[in-house]
């Protein structure tokens, strides 16, 4: 009698490994992205997704457990005749229960302009609040909660470039942006937002033509001319960044970022007597500056 139970013993240990392995497999398929499917598909998709996996893992166990998988094939494809009989009947429900009720359905789904507005801004209120707290991955959900709302939405796909750049996805930043000037082609300032993502991936070149660009658009906000000066300087191109230095400190003769900036650049020239007059420029609005000692030392070597 006890030899008896040992079949049904290795079938209920080998079915447990089956279930095991298929629980571990499956999770991909439950986070299918069914938004992109056409609603009448996702049921099937789904359960044949589901099925292909499922007799997968039967085949490559069938070697190891030959004796006891057949079985489990049979029990498995006696279980989908009946899984199709029910869901046959349950289909047929569903359909009356939507004719039934998809009068109140398709009314519950209209959504006020004024109150799909009010909805935005609440979500991009709480978008930033994330971004600004450093909460990337909540503010990512919200932006792109807004953005299912209100596919134009121009705030929204700015907050989603700069939490890439937060999180080093400078590729998916630049797509972002270069994204929102289809939307917004009149906004400078998308341009600088490419331009700084540029450098932070290390592409130089692309982050000129980007700062040019925002330049060009509108060439009256200092910093910018101060942030292409240095991309000029790292190119190698110095006469392009001492111009720029230049433009910088002529909106703010004073600035101490820009005095730093363009002594640096005059140093490299070569150009003694600019040198010396930012150096004493320099020394005059920030004579904190832990570089004056190291600028000195560095004139004092220039012919």
């Amino acid at each position: 009698m006890p030899f008896n139970l040992i079949p049904l013993i290795i079938i209920l240990v080998a079915l447990g490994v089956v279930v095991v392995i298929c629980v571990r497999k499956f999770p991909d398929v439950a986070n299918l992205d069914v938004d992109r499917l056409p609603e009448d598909k996702i049921a099937k998709t789904k359960q044949k997704l589901i099925e292909e996996r499922f007799k997968r893992v039967i085949e490559k166990t069938r070697g190891r457990f030959g004796f006891v998988v057949q079985p489990l094939m049979n029990a498995w494809d006696g279980a989908q005749s009946w899984f199709r009989k029910k869901v046959g009947t349950s289909k047929a429900f569903l359909l009356k229960a939507e004719k039934t009720y998809a009068p109140c359905k398709n009314k519950e789904s209209v959504v006020a302009p004024a109150e799909k507005a009010d909805r935005v801004e609440r979500i991009l209120a709480d978008a930033d609040a994330y971004f600004e707290a450093g909460s990337y991955t909540d503010a990512e959900h919200k932006y792109l909660e807004v953005v299912r709302l209100d596919q134009n939405n121009s705030m929204a796909y700015r907050g989603l470039g700069k939490v890439y750049m937060k999180n080093g996805a400078y590729d998916d930043a630049i797509k972002t942006f270069e994204f929102l000037l289809k939307l917004t082609p009149q906004d400078d300032t998308v341009y600088v937002k490419l331009g700084k993502t540029a450098v932070l991936a290390g592409n130089d070149e692309q982050a000129a033509r980007y700062y040019e660009q925002a330049l060009a658009m509108n060439a009256e906000v200092p910093v910018r001319h101060f942030e292409l000066a240095g991309i000029y300087k790292e190119l190698g191109l110095l006469d392009k960044a001492r111009a720029e230095g230049k433009r910088a400190l002529a909106f703010e003769p004073a600035n101490p970022r820009y005095l730093d900036g363009l002594l640096e650049i005059s140093i490299m020239k070569g150009i003694k007597k600019e040198s010396m007059e930012l150096y004493k420029r320099l020394r005059l609005v920030n004579p904190e500056n832990k570089k004056l000692d190291e600028f000195k030392e560095r004139l004092d070597t220039l012919g």
